[in-house]
């Protein structure tokens, strides 16, 4: 299981700390996006992003209205996977074809029943299961509601790539372990306790 730090920021002096901090690291970090609309919340802007993010393996989760405009961005600078928001989409939704070598993923509120992905299943490699019930914000209690979304969403599509997001610790990673999630977003519980390598060494150990 892939232990991905996250960043949730609106300040480019925190964004350019964390990003030293990980520097040297050999692993995928994931940036949020927020517009203020789809939720309260907002971050800083594609625009606003330093360049040097060419150079690192990320992602972007899209917390926003309009996921393919702000995608076309990222893309620019290097992205290598983006989750959209399914509750953002119309169902005549198609991915740019200048976009299509990007991985693609949709993401589900903690609301959102599984069957939402039905329209789009065949154009996404993964899929993000947010286990919070507020996102947009660090910290937030992680909800173990989500273990039944994930039995429902390895049950009926066994190809596709999950990830968790939202309020994970340690304690939660050895039964995501079990229940076969690929990848694992850690925010506050990861940038909390100082020194990322010992912090990355400790999660990573949880799930062995």
């Amino acid at each position: 299981m892939e232990i991905i730090p996250s960043i949730l920021t609106n300040s480019k002096d925190e964004l350019a700390s964390r990003l030293e901090l990980i520097r040297d690291l050999d692993m995928t970090i994931q940036l949020d996006f927020m517009d203020g609309q789809f939720v309260v919340s907002r971050s800083l802007l594609p625009a606003e992003l330093p360049k040097e993010l060419a150079r690192l393996s990320w992602e972007a989760h899209l917390m926003v209205q309009n996921p393919i405009v702000w995608s076309q961005t990222l893309y620019l600078l290097g992205v290598k996977r983006v989750y959209w928001h399914v509750e953002a989409l119309s169902s005549e939704m198609v991915i740019p074809h200048h976009l299509s070598h990007i991985e693609h993923g949709l993401a589900l509120r903690l609301e959102t029943p599984i069957v939402a992905l039905e329209p789009f299943i065949t154009m996404i490699q993964s899929v993000l299961l947010l286990s919070i019930t507020n996102p947009g914000y660090q910290g937030e209690p992680f909800q173990e509601s989500v273990y039944d979304k994930i039995k429902e969403l390895k049950r009926n599509h066994p190809h596709i790539k999950v990830m968790v997001d939202g309020g994970v610790n340690l304690e939660h990673l050895k039964i995501l372990e079990k229940l076969g999630v690929d990848r694992v977003a850690v925010g506050s519980s990861f940038w909390k306790f100082g020194d990322p390598r010992t912090v990355l060494a400790a999660f990573r150990q949880a799930t062995l």
